[in-house]
């Protein structure tokens, strides 16, 4: 399924931006060493997944500061990642950041490439999509899978995004054009030694005929990538501490509020750092239901469901409400762009899971 998406809008703010409120920080509290020309910073990515098997990759992130007239803004940002897990899942993804490119403009290229065997899905709607831990628990007498909640997806993305002054630094004017290529598909039974006769919620969903062949029913559209995931509330980049996609609707509304203090400032291998610690408050609902109840039942008003379950094992019709999870974060910043980010989350309810532990880059916001 291929997807095109072009947007325009007119957008008013009242803050300062990012750069200008970092330059007044610094000469407020410290002197730093002005950084010029070339900077680049850079994580390795090894972990290890039961599921999806090892992981190796890097990330970069080079900035370029000119002649650091602009510092801590810079002229460009180049970030480049790549990464694979041994069963077949991985990200290879490139982001460019500029307002010198083109004078005046702000622009933002995205090209995404990322397989996912055994990518996430909880459903539509939210709470109206129930999540039934037993059937993930090894331990209980429920357990069907440990990938119940899981499909095999390929995601390929192309997104520009351009952004001017109206008024400066109060009104400005943003416009976007984003491609994406998406194929969907049950979990590759036979790499995750799955029994062909056990079923995954999305093999039911296509059974129901509630997902069709085409839409991009998760995709949710920024102006400005802080992740490689621009799709559904839940996880690192939208509700930290509950389960990734938990919450997927026509229209949705989301919140994160976060404390921030700086505690620590050095120069290290000839760099500018500073440590960080915060505690966050992240919230969000669908606002928007997906027809789910409509298509799902025939013309009787009865809904076919497997042998032994009922309503009550998958949907909670018209059920929403806000999501909520709490958490701290400790944050390496190099530069006042470079930020290594460690999230904790804990989700209020245990419908949208338990905990989140996150190690990425940069602030949520």
């Amino acid at each position: 399924m291929a997807t095109l998406v072009m947007a325009v809008s007119l957008i008013g703010q009242n803050q300062q931006r990012p750069e200008e409120t970092e330059k007044t920080d610094q000469k407020k509290e410290r002197t730093e060493k002005v950084k010029q020309g070339w900077n680049i910073g850079g994580l390795p990515v090894v972990s290890f997944d039961s599921d999806l098997g090892f992981q190796f990759g890097a990330l970069a992130n080079l900035y370029h500061y000119g002649d650091g007239s602009r510092y801590p803004f810079y002229n460009h940002s180049l970030y480049f990642e790549a990464s694979w897990y041994t069963k077949g899942s991985g990200i290879f993804r490139f982001y460019y950041d500029s307002d010198r490119l083109i004078r005046g403009i702000r622009t933002s290229v995205d090209i995404s490439y990322m397989p996912d065997q055994a990518f996430y899905f909880y459903g539509y709607n939210g709470y109206g999509s129930v999540y039934n831990d037993a059937w993930v628990d090894e331990d209980t007498e429920d357990y069907k899978t440990r990938l119940f909640y899981r499909y095999r997806r390929e995601f390929f993305r192309f997104k520009a995004d351009f952004q001017g002054d109206i008024i400066k630094k109060k009104f400005f004017w943003l416009a976007g054009l984003d491609f994406y290529n998406i194929y969907t598909s049950p979990i590759d039974r036979k790499k995750f030694d799955i029994a062909d006769t056990t079923g995954t919620l999305f093999d039911q969903y296509k059974a129901w005929n509630i997902i069709p062949e085409s839409y991009a029913q998760t995709i949710m559209y920024y102006s400005r990538m802080t992740g490689a995931y621009n799709e559904g509330l839940g996880g690192v980049k939208t509700l930290r501490g509950i389960s990734r996609n938990r919450v997927l609707g026509d229209g949705w509304v989301m919140g994160n509020f976060e404390l921030r203090y700086r505690f620590l400032y050095f120069q290290w291998i000839k760099q500018n750092w500073y440590l960080a610690l915060s505690g966050f408050f992240d919230t969000g609902r669908t606002l928007s239901l997906i027809d789910v109840e409509g298509v799902v039942k025939d013309e009787n008003n009865n809904i076919s469901y497997p042998e032994g379950e009922s309503e009550q094992d998958y949907f909670d019709f018209g059920n929403d409400r806000f999501h909520n999870s709490v958490g701290a974060g400790l944050y390496v910043a190099m530069n006042q762009n470079f930020i290594i980010a460690i999230n904790f989350g804990k989700a209020l309810d245990e419908q949208d899971g338990n905990t989140g532990f996150y190690i990425g880059i940069n602030f949520l916001f």
